[in-house]
Formats: C-alpha cells, structure tokens, sequence
C-alpha cells in the first residue's frame, strides 16, 4: 500500500541525537529523541477491501481506478457524476470523503464521512477515515483519544480490514504504547501476509521496545521487499551502531538511505548527522591510535 498520511508530531520530542553518544546507548533512546514517528503513515483506506466492497459494481470501476492511482481531482469529478444520476448515494459520499482528505481539505472530507456516517454509523471505512482526519488535527491526548477510539470502532465493525489495526499501531507507537502497537502491528501481519506497512511497523515497535533480534529480523524483511526502504534502512543503522556497535554495516545501511530516491528529507538529514558521527568517531579511534603509536 503507497504511503499516504504521515503522523506529524512525536509527543516524546523531535530533536536530534546529542552530539555524544556510545555505542551502549540504545535505539529505545533515539527513537524517542527522532522524528520517526512522521514516517509511519496513517492509512485512509484499504484498496483491497474497497476492491471486494465494490466488485462487480459498473458504476465504479473508473472511480475506483482513479482511486488507485492517487487521482484526487478525478475521484472527485467521478463521484460528484455519481451523484447526479443517484442523490444521496453513500458509496460517492465516501469516495468524495476520501478524496478530499487526500487533498488535504479535512472539514469537507469530515462532512461527507459524517454523511456517510448518518445513515450507516457501524461502515467501518467511514468510522477509519473520520480516525485518520481527528489524527490529522490532533494537539491534545484527549484528541489522540479520539482518533483511536475511531479505529477501534473501525476494528470492531471489521476485524479483517487491514487500515483500523495499522493505523491503531501507528498511533500507538506515536504516542509510546509500544507493547499495544507491538501487539496491533503483528496482528495487522497476519491479515496482510507480513506485508511491508505492518512488518516495518512491528519493527519498530519491537525496536521501541529493545527486543532488537526480533526487530532485525522484521526489518531485513522489510528490505527483502525494498531493498532501498528509507525508514527500514535508517533504523537498522540506529540499531547495528548503538547495539551491536558495527560501524562498517551502519554506514552501508545510511548509505542506502541516503541513495534512495524515495527518502525524505528528515530520514536524510538524520542519516547525515548519524553518518558524521560514526564517522567522527572513527576519526576519534584513528587519531588516538596514532598518538598511542607515537609515544
């Protein structure tokens, strides 16, 4: 599934590492420290659930194509079609509250989900889409709160639906539930075969949790997928350098990160800064050595 919302804020902090740092020092430690947290996206919707929802359906086949290609403006122009031939439809309610929300105009992706909502209050892409837009304007716990009791509501409605569970582990890990996004993220495994949104997520949280085998492991799955993955790369260089103190695999890892064409500019600039570091510290290692020689 392509990423589609970012989490925006790490409620444990967003600077950088210290500038001192020994290998002893844990991943636990640095992912509460780092802007992780933005690069675990929230999902809007589940393409495969919305395939089997509409299979069949004439109606929407080009809505739903468009909807797969990240078309927002043609989703829209589709189901407001929709709309004209059928008053009131649900389906072009949740299809425009989808698309608008991927447009980044949250109040009137909220009014047709609501709408949706109105006449059917246990559809759970809709209660998943209203979690996704309370996320997207959370400040206080109590709004975080809110986002996830959406997502359980989602979860309950449909236990199958992959979106609920991965974005409840998402949440989770943002706000530091690690063991409930540990817990959710390995479920949300065995409803997608290990795909790559739920694996890295377990990672992480394992990761969060200092279970570091198990977060390897997780995480070289990830880069069997995608070899080039941004995030897998960058938190296998965090762990191999602080755990393991491997400083030769850690800078392949960052140099991967900062060879992808898909990393954003935080992954690389916290790939930078780490790379410096083992790098200064090699320097470090290097010039005592010498000075150890020389006397």
């Amino acid at each position: 599934m392509k990423a589609l919302f970012v989490l925006i804020l790490v409620l444990t902090g967003c600077q950088t590492l210290e500038t001192t740092e020994t290998p002893s020092r844990t991943p636990t430690d640095a992912l509460r420290v780092s802007t992780v947290g933005q690069r675990l996206q929230l999902h809007r919707y589940d393409m495969q659930e919305i395939r089997r929802r509409y299979a069949g359906q004439n109606a929407f086949e080009q809505t739903m194509q468009a909807l797969s290609e990240e078309r927002w403006d043609l989703v829209v122009q589709q189901a407001e079609k929709h709309l004209k031939d059928h008053p009131g439809n649900v389906d072009a309610f949740l299809f425009l509250a989808i698309a608008y929300a991927a447009k980044g105009q949250i109040d009137r992706a909220q009014f047709y989900a609501e709408l949706v909502l109105k006449g059917h209050p246990k559809h759970a892409m809709a209660l998943n889409l209203m979690g996704v837009l309370q996320r997207q304007r959370a400040v206080l716990m109590e709004d975080y709160r809110e986002a996830i009791a959406y997502f359980n509501l989602a979860h309950q409605v449909n236990p199958e639906s992959l979106a609920p569970i991965l974005n409840l582990g998402s949440i989770n890990l943002e706000v530091g539930n690690f063991e409930a996004a540990h817990a959710e993220f390995n479920t949300a495994k065995k409803i997608c075969d290990s795909c790559l949104a739920a694996t890295l997520g377990a990672a992480a949280a394992a990761q969060a949790l200092g279970r570091f085998q198990e977060a390897e492991a997780d995480f070289l799955t990830v880069l069997d997928l995608n070899a080039e993955h941004p995030l897998a790369n960058y938190l296998l260089a965090v762990q191999t350098f602080y755990v393991q103190g491997d400083v030769a695999r850690s800078q392949k890892f960052l140099e991967n990160v900062l060879e992808a064409d898909g990393a954003d500019a935080d992954t690389r600039s916290q790939a930078r800064v780490l790379m410096s570091r083992i790098e200064a510290k090699q320097l470090d290692i290097e010039r005592k050595k010498a000075d150890q020689e020389a006397h």
